[in-house]
């Protein structure tokens, strides 16, 4: 032992190569090499004792991940990778639509702090609990730091099943807009969008208002609707006896601007599907005439209800008034001009905080945030106005 602390002390730290770590140890280079890479041809023992005694000699474990990584447990500490996990939907992450906005935002802070970004879609459900989670390994090994997951379409199961692995844990794990134990939130304020929606449309004189709902529970619903029933007592009315609701039953279909008629110009008539969930949604409206004014849950169902209604003759925002969410999509003038009114949610934004929460919990261990909750604005143009006597 003194030998090897003598041999240490005569290496210039900026001189050090693996074969002086491999005179100090008294092994072969080749022993060393290996070592220092996570061979698993060396024992666990010996690859910590030589890691141990790199470092005290100054020689750079930068490159050598498998060394560092031993340190870092020894002594008690989280190696940091330095790469993020984006846990996605499949959708499109390019263009100026919603996926597309949130990604921008992300990828801009992740690039500027330079970390790396490991983006990874994934299925609708994980119907079994044992089966494979995409790129289970690098989980399992250690090489995420932490994960940005958007689980209001992909599984709401992963993250238990993550936290059971040893190499992942209690690493942080930031949710987009939707509610998760044990997870950051980052949100905008729902209940304030139901409000604004409903006090502007109750302001143009609209009482009898329809707002379209998921199938299933969703947090994100319920809060507008309850926002909107607060704009309804604001105004001395009781929401029951005006507001109606109509189920989104072809959610792919009716929320994905990709099925919007608009956007379908260049595909020949034979090969558009017919669309029953707008006959169903056409004899909701023959059967409550009174409605005046629709809110849609994004851009593309409100859209859905501005080309179902036009296309037998009713006139927007004359005969009726539309408001979409998002503000992401439209319906435009001949000078470029979008006509939609919607609450703007700012999806870039959402993005940068994202990251750089995910990025603060991995570098600083006591900056988790419960929840981080933006405003949402309502972007006032031509689908509303006063309803007529």
């Amino acid at each position: 032992m003194a030998l090897q602390k003598q041999c240490i002390s005569d290496i210039e730290i900026n001189q050090v190569t693996q074969a002086d770590i491999a005179r100090a140890c008294g092994m072969r280079q080749a022993t060393v090499s290996r070592a220092l890479n996570g061979s698993s041809l060396v024992n666990e023992e010996t690859r910590v004792r030589i890691a141990e005694i790199a470092m005290e000699m100054g020689y750079d474990l930068n490159q050598h991940d498998a060394a560092r990584r031993m340190i870092m447990r020894r002594r008690g500490k989280q190696y940091i990778n330095k790469v993020i996990a984006l846990l996605y939907p499949r959708e499109n992450l390019s263009g100026d639509g919603f996926f597309g906005r949130l990604f921008r935002g992300i990828s801009t802070v992740v690039t500027a702090e330079e970390f790396g970004l490991l983006v990874q879609t994934m299925p609708n459900s994980l119907t079994d609990d044992h089966a494979p989670i995409p790129l289970q390994h690098m989980f399992s090994g250690g090489n995420i730091d932490g994960i940005i997951h958007f689980p209001m379409y992909s599984t709401r199961d992963i993250i238990p099943r993550l936290r059971t692995m040893h190499g992942f844990g209690n690493r942080p794990v930031v949710s987009l807009m939707a509610p998760m134990a044990g997870t950051t939130l980052i949100d905008t304020d729902q209940r304030q969008a139901g409000y604004i929606a409903g006090q502007h449309l109750l302001e143009l004189g609209h009482k009898h208002i329809l707002h379209f709902i998921f199938p299933t529970e969703n947090t994100a619903q319920e809060l507008r609707l309850a926002g909107l029933r607060d704009a309804y007592a604001h105004a001395g009315l009781n929401a029951a006896d005006y507001l109606k609701t109509m189920e989104i039953v072809l959610f792919n279909s009716w929320m994905n601007p990709g099925n919007l008629p608009g956007q379908r110009m260049n595909v020949p008539d034979a090969e558009i599907k017919p669309d029953p969930y707008r006959e169903q949604f056409l004899a909701f409206m023959h059967t409550h005439p009174e409605i005046t004014a629709i809110i849609g849950l994004n851009d593309a169902n409100a859209l859905q209800t501005w080309y179902a209604l036009s296309g037998i003759g009713w006139r927007i925002p004359d005969d009726i008034s539309i408001i979409g969410f998002d503000d992401t999509d439209g319906i435009f003038d001949s000078e470029g001009r979008n006509l939609l009114t919607s609450l703007h949610v700012p999806l870039e934004e959402i993005g940068e905080i994202a990251a750089r929460q995910i990025i603060s919990q991995i570098t600083e261990t006591d900056s988790a945030e419960d929840e981080i909750i933006l405003p949402i604005e309502l972007m006032v143009r031509s689908s509303t106005a006063p309803r007529k006597a």
